[in-house]
C-alpha cells in the first residue's frame, strides 16, 4: 500500500491526485480499507462489496464478495438465508 489516504499531487494530467489509498479524499473508507482491517484486528469485521448494476435474472445467483475475519458468515436476503 503506497498511502493510507488519497491525496492531491503526484499525478499526470488530466488526473489531479493519487487514488492509491484505502480512504478517499473525503474520508470515506474504500473496499481495500476493510481488507486490511480484517487482517489487522481481532474485532469481528464483515464488509460486503456494494453493487447495484449486476444484471441477474430471477432465480439466478450472483457473487457476493466480502472481506471478513470471522470463521463463518451467513448471508440473508429479505429475511431468508442464502446458501451457495
Amino acid at each position: 500500500m503506497w498511502t493510507g489516504i488519497d491525496y492531491l499531487g503526484e499525478a499526470h494530467w488530466p488526473a489531479k491526485g493519487s487514488s492509491a489509498g484505502v480512504i478517499d479524499m473525503c474520508g470515506f473508507r474504500k473496499d481495500g480499507f476493510y481488507f486490511y482491517q480484517s487482517q489487522w484486528t481481532d474485532k469481528p469485521v464483515l464488509h460486503l462489496f456494494p453493487h447495484w448494476n449486476w444484471k441477474v435474472g430471477k432465480g439466478n445467483s450472483s457473487p457476493s464478495p466480502a472481506y471478513t475475519n470471522c470463521d463463518t458468515v451467513e448471508l440473508f436476503l429479505n429475511g431468508r438465508s442464502v446458501r451457495g
